[in-house]
């Protein structure tokens, strides 16, 4: 079953579960983008350090501590998001995903290929990674010397020895802990169905601790006027289909050197 009809829709907001939103404020830089569910300690707990990259990263779903609690629907029924209603105390932009996997483990000072080993079967959104996005992650601090790596993966047709753009790392900006740094995959990928390595071009300096993270995008909301946000309704955020088992990811790109309080909430209705 979906929902397919406004009067759909309108029965799906009576019962809608309201997820809340709780970010405290943490340092950021202006520009870049943070991860908020490890930045602090939210409404639903902090994210922990993820499963190093020797044992093969791991899969998330809403149960893991710093995740949204939410019910999955019955009856053959889907989960929408209808509403999504930030209250920043600062202006920005906040982009909410699915988080299917992570890493950690990886050096900001080895510049041969670092492995990934034993990557796990995907289970969202679907076995091939389809629409996945791929992002590095900082959650120990790295050096201060600029350099760019590259990230060797099987895209969504199975394809194996696919190399993503090289991007920046290190040097402020994208050396601080819970830095989120975008990937972009080869020319023609529409997704990632295992990760392979990570190579550095040159080292950053400091070793610190860093990772990966593939996950869905589900919308991008605007921040436009701290402390009074208008919230966006299901035509604005395009209700986007929710999967069951979710891990609902938010991550922050500041326009000043704080990230302010986030509060406020999303519905998610099911038909």
């Amino acid at each position: 079953m979906a929902i397919t009809t406004t009067d759909g829709l309108i029965a799906g907001l009576t019962t809608a579960q309201r997820i809340p939103i709780y970010y405290p404020s943490v340092t950021t830089v202006a520009g870049r983008l943070t991860n908020l569910n490890r930045a602090g300690a939210g409404y639903f707990g902090q994210m922990v350090v993820p499963t190093a990259s020797g044992s093969g990263g791991q899969l998330y779903t809403k149960a893991d501590t710093g995740f949204a609690k939410w019910n999955n629907p019955t009856g053959g029924n889907k989960t929408y998001l209808a509403v999504m209603s930030p209250a920043p105390a600062t202006v920005g932009t906040m982009l909410l995903y699915d988080l299917v996997w992570a890493c950690s483990g990886f050096s900001g000072t080895v510049t041969t290929a670092q492995a990934v080993t034993g990557f796990p079967a995907l289970t969202r959104p679907d076995v091939n990674g389809t629409g996945l996005e791929l992002f590095a992650h900082i959650t120990t601090a790295i050096g201060t010397t600029g350099t760019t790596f590259t990230v060797s993966y099987t895209n969504e047709a199975s394809v194996a020895g696919r190399t993503t753009i090289a991007q920046n790392i290190g040097a402020t900006g994208l050396n601080e802990i819970n830095r989120v740094i975008p990937v972009f995959p080869q020319a023609g990928d529409l997704g990632y169905k295992s990760i392979q390595s990570v190579t550095l071009l040159a080292t950053t300096g400091t070793a610190g601790n860093w990772g990966l993270l593939l996950a869905k995008r589900i919308a991008e909301i605007p921040m436009t006027l701290a402390n009074a946000q208008p919230p966006l309704d299901f035509a604005a955020l395009g209700l986007p289909e929710i999967q069951d088992n979710t891990a609902f990811l938010s991550i922050l790109q500041a326009s000043i050197t704080s990230s302010g309080v986030i509060t406020g909430g999303y519905r998610l209705v099911q038909g």
